[in-house]
């Protein structure tokens, strides 16, 4: 693969063991929102990428009611990462939701939507990120992280993910934190 892929994850894990060290940024809960996880995950491409920005909820689908999380472009290595993230809260109805994303970050004319303005937009490698956290509180959410770790997660949950298509050359990355017991941050990167 053409791009950083476990250098972005550790500079994002980095950033999650700094916040962690300094701050629980969940008040008498689990929940961690989502939206951190595409702000960390796009500022450590960016540190990478100097040249590299992002915009949020870039604008898709029908009439642009529709949304990716975020959206990076890194004009220099010409490199597009197209991010959505999940909280695996509800096991079952989230995976659905994950299968929905992937198919939503490879349809061509979503893709064609996030490049519509660029110059030379058929030079660019594209790349789709599902970026996601789960507590291991319970059988399912502990199995989502193991099928992740390993890589078969495709073909354990392929009847809740319902996926069209084959997902190109998919990366695997999973971190935990001493701060933070039975929490998981999860990342998948692959081509578009």
């Amino acid at each position: 693969m053409r791009t950083k892929f476990f250098e972005i994850a550790a500079e994002y894990q980095a950033r999650y063991t700094k916040i962690l060290d300094n701050y629980y940024p969940a008040h008498k809960s689990t929940g961690f929102t989502e939206r951190n996880q595409s702000v960390n995950f796009t500022g450590a491409i960016e540190s990478l990428y100097p040249g590299a920005f992002t915009w949020y909820e870039a604008p898709i689908g029908a009439g642009y009611k529709e949304h990716f999380d975020a959206v990076t472009f890194d004009t220099a290595s010409k490199k597009i990462f197209i991010i959505e993230s999940k909280r695996f809260s509800n096991p079952e109805q989230k995976l659905e939701s994950v299968g929905r994303d992937i198919e939503r970050i490879m349809d061509e004319d979503n893709i064609a939507a996030v490049c519509e303005h660029l110059s030379e937009k058929e030079k660019y490698t594209k790349y789709g990120v599902i970026l996601a956290d789960v507590w291991l509180e319970t059988a399912p959410k502990k199995e989502i992280a193991e099928h992740w770790e390993v890589e078969d997660f495709f073909e354990a949950y392929s009847n809740k993910l319902k996926l069209s298509r084959e997902v190109k050359n998919p990366q695997f990355w999973q971190c935990g934190f001493p701060q933070v017991e039975n929490y998981r941050l999860l990342a998948l990167l692959f081509d578009i």
